[in-house]
């Protein structure tokens, strides 16, 4: 099923963010905030949606003051438009934000947190076909800003699918 209204968009994204909590990997780097947090146990159905569904992985776009010291990714549409050259089509495009507290950055291993968590982003989305979406594609990433305590990472993609 194509989006027909913009109210469709909701339901969209909520499945994009199904996609990524079906990723234990990320789901521990997310959850777990020591320096080996991929040697823990995968987090049940249960625990994910009693700690991470809509507390680190989120599609309401607003990050409070850090009350812990886990790392959050929040999930928004940017924008859609309708392709130039074919009206009948949209582009839409994702934004997926990575702030990950700077004292969890490095983790065990050859990899630093930040990106490992949007390696395990790309790895759930990018190429992806969602609920008849059409297929996600990564447009690379960006720092958006970093503080004395976080970072945050920026992750683009666009989808384009047929109304």
């Amino acid at each position: 099923m194509a989006v027909r209204n913009l109210q469709d968009l909701g339901e969209k994204l909520r499945n994009i963010v199904t996609r990524l909590m079906a990723n234990d990997d990320l789901v521990k780097l997310l959850y777990y905030s020591d320096d080996d947090p991929l040697n823990h146990e995968n987090l049940t159905k249960e625990q994910k949606r009693e700690f991470v569904f809509h507390k680190l992985i989120k599609v309401l776009p607003r990050v409070g003051p850090k009350e812990n010291a886990q790392s959050i990714l929040v999930i928004t549409i940017m924008e859609a438009r309708k392709n130039p050259v074919n009206g009948e089509f949209k582009e839409i495009t994702i934004r997926v934000e990575s702030f990950v507290p700077l004292e969890q950055w490095i983790i065990k291993g050859d990899s630093l947190r930040p990106f490992y968590i949007m390696g395990e982003v790309e790895e759930s989305l990018n190429r992806k076909r969602i609920d008849g979406l059409g297929q996600i594609n990564s447009e690379g990433f960006e720092l958006n800003f970093l503080t004395e305590e976080i970072s945050c990472y920026l992750q683009l993609f666009t989808i384009t699918l047929y109304d």
